[in-house]
């Protein structure tokens, strides 16, 4: 995956994540992670991501 830098690039991402795991973007918004590379972490840089993933929710069943 390229670095994402700008939304425009963070929507692509966003879509084509959305794409592969056959899921509506609306149901995994808020469980969206960024990853940052160790070499921006040490420069302070933080406006530019390498990575985009999903957080799955644990699904809960009630029981009546």
């Amino acid at each position: 995956m390229e670095k994402i830098s700008s939304e425009p690039e963070l929507e692509v991402s966003l879509r084509q994540l959305e794409n592969r795991s056959n899921m509506n973007s609306s149901i995994f918004i808020g469980g969206v992670g960024l990853t940052v590379s160790m070499n921006n972490i040490k420069e302070t840089k933080f406006d530019e991501y390498n990575s985009i993933f999903i957080l799955p929710r644990k699904k809960v069943l009630k029981v009546l």
